[in-house]
């Protein structure tokens, strides 16, 4: 049974049952599915599959009501169902409240069906992330492509790029240690490490030079005043230094 038997339900397939004995006509009626079309793992609409089989699309599911008797059918349903269905009831009966039929709700109704939107949110959400698919990656990829930056934008991802805390916790600077002595002792990665090497000094003599010539030259940091090698000076320090708030 997908419905409590009670007396909503007992209304709801009267109202169904008197619009399917009128005579065919869309002129202001709306379509409405009879069992709503969330409840189907076949869904057509997007959000999340239900668990019933079949066509929710097929012509026995489907009948036009008026705006007036779509709106009721819905408030029906939110009374006809319970747990996972009923939150999905309340989802669709918001969503109306916030598109042309919300002339059909009163203010109280609002006020109700607001506090029961906001509980069914609690409910379905367990508050752990759902992994987004690689078509909803790519949709979220497409969208933002194309798009400019104002200046206030660019501004402040420079500024929230600054004022980032790079503190590491002990304990993660303890993992880290630890994976890469694992890492860096094994045969393998030595062999790797200096095949890599072989390959850069042969490719890069120039590059190879200039290590030699400035290995030995010390920097002094403007922003920290630390005094380092030339590589790890460019590589950390200058305008790229954690105190750097320019």
């Amino acid at each position: 049974m997908i419905f409590i038997n009670n007396r909503y339900t007992v209304i709801y397939f009267r109202i169904i049952k008197n619009s399917l004995q009128q005579e065919f006509t869309q002129d202001g009626k709306e379509r409405h599915h009879i069992i709503p079309e969330s409840f189907f793992i076949n869904r057509s609409r997007s959000g999340p599959k239900g668990w019933l089989t079949g066509n929710p699309e097929d012509s026995s599911n489907i009948v036009f009501l008026t705006l007036r008797e779509h709106a009721f059918c819905h408030k029906l349903l939110v009374r006809m169902t319970v747990g996972e269905m009923k939150s999905k009831m309340i989802l669709a009966i918001w969503r109306m409240l916030n598109s042309k039929h919300k002339k059909l709700f009163s203010s109280k109704d609002y006020e109700k069906y607001r506090l029961l939107f906001i509980d069914s949110i609690k409910y379905l959400n367990t508050g752990k992330r759902k992994p987004l698919t690689n078509e909803h990656k790519s949709n979220i990829s497409k969208s933002s492509k194309g798009i400019p930056k104002t200046d206030l934008a660019k501004n402040n991802m420079k500024l929230a790029w600054k004022l980032r805390d790079r503190t590491v916790k002990q304990s993660t600077r303890e993992l880290n240690r630890i994976a890469s002595n694992r890492y860096w002792s094994s045969d393998e990665a030595k062999k790797i490490q200096s095949e890599k090497r072989k390959q850069f000094i042969q490719s890069n003599p120039s590059l190879i030079d200039y290590q030699i010539k400035n290995i030995n030259k010390l920097m002094s940091c403007e922003h920290c005043y630390k005094t380092m090698n030339i590589g790890n000076y460019k590589r950390w320090h200058g305008s790229k230094c954690k105190l750097n708030k320019i």
